[in-house]
C-alpha cells in the first residue's frame, strides 16, 4: 500500500506565518466589534436625544 504525500510541506516558517497572520485577524475582529458597539451607542444616543 502506497503512503499519500502531499503536494507541500508545512515548514516552521510557514506555520510561524500562520500563527500571525491569525493573530492579527483575531485582533482586526475585536477592533471590528469595538467599532461597531461604539457606532450602537452613537445611534442611541441620537434617537434618545431626538425623542426628548
Amino acid at each position: 500500500m502506497m503512503t499519500y504525500q502531499p503536494p507541500f510541506t508545512l515548514t516552521t516558517r510557514t506555520l510561524n506565518l500562520i500563527a500571525s497572520i491569525s493573530e492579527q485577524l483575531g485582533r482586526l475582529s475585536v477592533l471590528h466589534e469595538q467599532a461597531q458597539a461604539m457606532h450602537l451607542r452613537r445611534v442611541s444616543g441620537v434617537k434618545r436625544y431626538l425623542n426628548l
